[in-house]
């Protein structure tokens, strides 16, 4: 119920393109990491902050159609103790 409502709350702040063109634009984000083992190891990790970043470029085809490319880096992994 909870991913039904925020799915549809992103949906409907979203932004409505019904122009013909090609927009370009960059994306960052903050990541927090974290390796998960199964079965369990026999060592401790803890979480690493990370990064991610993307650039994208939307070409619109028609009035309802478009194509979306993007490129993106996210930096992954975890600590060792």
């Amino acid at each position: 119920m909870k991913t039904l409502i925020l799915t549809l709350f992103f949906v409907s702040i979203t932004t409505l393109s019904f122009a013909q063109g090609t927009s370009y634009g960059v994306r960052g984000a903050l990541n927090i990491s974290n390796l998960d083992f199964d079965p369990d190891a026999t060592f401790v990790n803890q979480h690493r902050n990370g990064f991610a970043f993307a650039g994208f470029a939307d070409f619109g085809i028609s009035d309802n159609f478009s194509i979306l490319t993007e490129l993106q880096y996210s930096a992954e992994g975890a600590k060792e103790e």
